[in-house]
């Protein structure tokens, strides 16, 4: 997973750019859902009126909040995502791309090339939640033919 380190900081200024874009509008929509809250404890508004600016500003502020939190999750943490989207990277050999799910060799039966060290679910994990790495035995060494 070494070849994809580029990922992460990646996500992450995606994450910036949607948070640069969504929270000007959300932070509006906040401040005056509470401004007006607090207009109609003292009862300087009408609750009618009250009752339909609620529901449009909520309408047109809900949508930038939830893209906010987004933009956020991912400039502060998503590890979760970008776990998701590299989740098969070990299950291809790197020398000619074929699928070694479920191969217990150590080498591609494609290319021959050497696969890298895998991960296996643990026997006594129960559900196969625990991750241990493993190490396919080393290819017997060559001998020249006479």
């Amino acid at each position: 997973m070494n070849d994809f380190m580029w990922f992460r900081p990646i996500v992450r200024l995606t994450g910036a750019v949607i948070l640069a874009w969504a929270a000007p509008q959300a932070t509006v929509g906040v401040v005056m859902l509470v401004v007006n809250g607090l207009r109609a404890i003292d009862g300087s508004v009408q609750s009618q009126d009250l009752l339909y600016f609620v529901m449009s500003t909520g309408a047109q502020s809900l949508p930038a909040i939830g893209i906010a939190a987004l933009g956020g999750y991912l400039l502060f943490g998503g590890r979760a995502f970008v776990r998701w989207c590299l989740r098969d990277l070990g299950s291809f050999c790197p020398g000619c791309g074929y699928d070694i799910r479920g191969l217990a060799g150590a080498l591609c039966p494609e290319c021959k090339g050497a696969l890298p060290a895998r991960t296996q679910p643990d026997a006594n994990a129960g559900s196969g939640a625990l991750l241990v790495p493993t190490r396919a035995a080393p290819p017997p060494p060559l001998t020249p033919e006479r």
